[in-house]
């Protein structure tokens, strides 16, 4: 069993997007406040952390990465562009 955290702050993680995640395999919390996640470590154990903020996500790896609970924790970040202009 994977025990990971979602940090989605906007649509990422939608439920079609869930789904995807086998519920035999994951078994996924999902935060939504950028506060709570600075918390997390300390309150919770998780094996791998989905990332979509929409904050600076190198940033917010270098802060993941600054704590030692969290230093060596694989991080995906996933990121959307509804605006083929962007």
């Amino acid at each position: 069993m994977i025990i990971g955290l979602v940090v989605d702050d906007g649509t990422i993680f939608n439920p079609s997007v869930l789904a995807h995640f086998d519920p035999g395999v994951f078994r996924l919390s999902i935060i939504a406040s950028v506060t709570e996640v600075q918390r997390a470590p300390e309150t919770m154990s998780f094996d791998i952390m989905l990332l979509a903020t929409h904050l600076d996500s190198r940033e917010f790896c270098r802060r993941i990465r600054a704590n030692p609970l969290t230093a060596k924790l694989p991080i995906i970040s996933f990121s959307k562009v509804d605006d083929l202009e962007e």
